[in-house]
């Protein structure tokens, strides 16, 4: 295991994606490299100064302040020492989100998990069906005969639906964050009882970690996996340790965590719990009978809450193992190597380049170390003699998720390598194992050189001259790009009066809207509108939205929707500065040439707005915002909500700024109509 991992995060196997024609694979090629780099000059860089450190100073220089930091540390109960980071861990990730992200999210996953937690807050599995959503169906949110909901397992979406409820959704994650670290606190204890060093350091990792931290700041599920993920394991070990009945805590607490992240859950849950329960098992009188009756008693546990989301599934999708992903994106959504959903291949090579990918960024982004971390976790894999119980089950804490996700299409790295952020604080007591491991190989009184050079204080310095640079430099650097990268999402001033307000988008986006709206599945949408003329995809969507009154589309409105055959356009740009996907020999026709117009001045995406103001089904309080498709179709839209006050919001052609004006002069401004004033507005 030791020289795969070196091999994947060394060897630039993430290369092999050049060949792959997605911009997914383009951007994963750019951020390795730049990962790749960072770390190969680092790792040049704190090699040279460690050895210098070794060369002119004394080993007592460098480690008296870890004993004395170390003797305060050791004097705290185990209890006391979890709540103590835990309060650390939770504070630093509020501030985190408040400080880059204003404690606003700011991701697509959580945005519409959010608009699907308005609706649980207010006891409703999802939005009520029979209203017009292309009004309000956005990415990540699809139409089901049930109604209108987000692709997503519905445990995070309820643990955010309680925050809504609480009036603090802001701090719900950061207090998922310190129960992740409390509990894994709790864990390294149990599994290191006769190495109180490694556990502690192991712990004070994680919380201080910014990889799962910075996740938790954006509101993201991996949050609230982790956290319960953390505690079936601290159960798991109190029922191997006594009494069995904490197996079924263990189990609810895996049932909870696969109601949030299904695969994950099954492939973690199955390891942590029955690693557990194996380790050092010949010891015991009778083993199997010793494991089987804690699992069975774990997935007593677990039943209720996988029957729940059986229920969910067979209630929206129309089957108990028909999940929002695969609903939302069809069949190839799932696991295995075939084509994804977006059109493109998905092979074992593929799988393993952004494999490599994945675990070359996690060595840098696990505590932002110019020195890989998981350089060190293979070097000690390979060296070591033994693994003890405790390591070994930290090890398949960590690598477990990584043959899983090799055989799953989706990957990025945005905030990190997510997919494999579920295994978080594995690989923190991987890292820790890995170099208290490394420092003790080497005896104390072994010099070189002459007896001038320490190899086991320039291995101590190395390490701890990265960490200091990861935490000290690169994390604080980390956060001043994330505050620059990804904008908060806008809070806008509430009205005080029910109204209705348009938010003017993009074209591309109108046409989505109205084909999800119209129950076609997102995969086929988002390949269409990827490989076809913006113009034509509009006069496609129009009568695909009018099948029901027209028939059949006409053969001359059909459009492609088998990957890399497009009808041959390309994004262009049109005069009046907007881009879109055109053939080099098409003329718009007046109805598209209204469209491109009206986006003149940009767009302004809705999902951000949609979760912070009122929601179709539920009470008129404030504003509704909703899409604006253009004034013969906003009319209908009117017409149905006749006591709100319209407006729109927008941007301003001439000076880009968003900008909210009332509904005729906008309408005026962008499609060129002469709108009256909505009656009754």
């Amino acid at each position: 295991m030791g020289g795969a991992l070196l091999l994947l995060v060394t060897v630039p196997f993430w290369r092999l994606l050049s060949s792959v024609d997605a911009p997914i694979a383009g951007e994963a090629i750019r951020l390795t490299d730049e990962y790749s780099t960072l770390l190969l000059q680092g790792t040049i860089s704190v090699v040279v100064i460690a050895a210098l450190a070794a060369f002119f100073l004394s080993s007592d220089f460098v480690e008296a302040p870890f004993s004395k930091a170390w003797s305060k540390i050791e004097s705290l109960s185990g209890v006391q020492y979890a709540i103590l980071l835990a309060v650390v861990s939770g504070v630093s990730t509020a501030l985190l989100s408040w400080y880059v992200w204003e404690s606003q999210p700011v991701l697509v996953d959580v945005l519409a998990q959010l608009v699907h937690a308005r609706y649980l807050a207010e006891g409703l599995l999802a939005a009520p069906p029979g209203l017009p959503y292309e009004f309000w169906v956005s990415t990540n949110t699809f139409l089901t005969d049930q109604g209108w909901l987000s692709q997503y397992p519905p445990g995070h979406v309820a643990v955010l639906a309680a925050g809504l409820a609480v009036g603090a959704v802001w701090l719900v994650c950061p207090l998922l964050m310190a129960v992740a670290v409390f509990f894994t606190s709790l864990v390294s204890d149990r599994l290191f009882p006769e190495d109180k060093l490694k556990a502690r350091v192991g712990a004070l990792l994680f919380a201080l970690s910014p990889y799962l931290m910075t996740l938790a700041a954006a509101h993201m599920s991996h949050v609230t996996f982790v956290a319960l993920m953390s505690a079936a394991a601290y159960f798991a070990l109190r029922a191997r340790d006594g009494n069995q009945g904490w197996a079924i805590v263990a189990g609810m607490a895996v049932g909870c965590a696969f109601a949030a992240r299904s695969l994950s859950a099954m492939v973690l849950g199955t390891v942590l719990l029955l690693g557990t329960w194996l380790i050092d098992v010949s010891s015991r009188e009778r083993p199997a009978q010793f494991v089987i009756a804690r699992a069975a008693i774990s997935f007593g546990g677990a039943l209720p809450f996988l029957l729940g989301v059986a229920f969910y599934n067979a209630h929206f999708f129309g089957s108990p193992f028909e999940f929002g992903y695969t609903a939302y994106l069809g069949p190839n959504h799932g696991l295995g190597f075939h084509t994804d959903p977006f059109g493109n291949s998905y092979g074992p090579l593929e799988g393993l380049a952004y494999t490599s990918s994945d675990l070359t960024a996690l060595g840098h982004y696990l505590f932002r170390t110019p020195v890989s971390a998981l350089l060190i976790v293979g070097l000690f894999l390979i060296l070591a003699k033994r693994l003890t119980g405790g390591e070994r089950l930290v090890t398949a804490w960590a690598l477990s998720l990584v043959i899983p996700f090799w055989a799953y299409w989706h990957h990025d790295l945005v905030l990190g390598p997510r997919m494999i952020s579920d295994a978080a604080p594995g690989w923190c007591l991987l890292a820790a194992v890995s170099g208290l491991g490394l420092v003790r190989a080497i005896p104390k009184d072994k010099v070189m050189l002459s007896g001038r050079f320490s190899p086991r204080l320039f291995v101590t310095g190395a390490l701890s001259l990265a960490l200091v640079a990861g935490f000290g430099y690169f994390t604080p650097r980390a956060v001043q790009t994330y505050s620059n990268t990804f904008a908060p999402a806008p809070s806008p001033q509430r009205a005080g009066y029910p109204a209705l307000v348009f938010v003017h988008g993009s074209w591309e986006g109108r046409i989505i809207s109205r084909l999800l709206g119209a129950g076609m599945r997102a995969d086929s949408v988002n390949l269409a509108i990827s490989i076809n003329s913006t113009c034509a995809m509009h006069h496609f969507a129009n009568a695909y939205r009018r099948r029901h009154e027209l028939g059949p589309v006409p053969d001359s409105l059909t459009v492609s929707f088998s990957p890399g055959i497009g009808d041959g356009s390309a994004r262009t740009r049109l005069p009046n500065g907007v881009f879109v996907r055109k053939r080099p020999d098409e003329e718009l026709t007046e109805d598209c040439l209204t469209e491109a117009n009206s986006d003149r001045g940009g767009a302004v995406p809705l999902l951000p707005l949609l979760w912070q103001g009122d929601l179709p089904g539920l009470p008129a309080a404030d504003a509704m915002y909703v899409r604006d498709l253009g004034p013969s179709s906003n009319v209908l839209l009117v017409a149905r909500y006749p006591r709100r006050r319209v407006g729109v919001m927008f941007r301003d052609p001439e000076s880009g700024r968003l900008v909210g004006m009332p509904y005729r002069d906008a309408m005026a401004l962008l499609w060129g109509d002469e709108t009256p004033e909505p009656e009754g507005n």
